[in-house]
């Protein structure tokens, strides 16, 4: 019995302890984005997954500088040229 209490009081911890890891990493991953967005090295949005699990999202800058509408989570991007890289890159593999 007392060790079934011990398994239920660390599965209790870890689902406390494990939100705070993931609320910690979000903190860093804004504030290295935010410092590109400063210096305006980029303008977007980020999001970061892991284990399935959606640990950050956040829109950065305009989606159109010259009528100053900003990004947001729901902003489409017309991605142009860039797949070709990413199928050369597979080609290549």
């Amino acid at each position: 019995m007392k060790i079934k209490s011990l398994s239920l009081l660390f599965i209790l911890i870890l689902t406390l302890i494990i939100p705070v890891f993931a609320s910690n990493k979000a903190v860093k991953i804004d504030k290295n984005v935010s410092g590109f967005h400063k210096i305006k090295e980029f303008s977007g949005t980020v999001l970061v997954a892991h284990n399935n699990k959606v640990i950050f999202e956040k829109a950065y800058g305009f989606a159109n500088f010259e009528w100053e509408i900003k990004n947001t989570l729901d902003t489409k991007f017309r991605i142009g040229s860039i797949i070709k890289k990413f199928t050369a890159m597979l080609i290549m593999q």
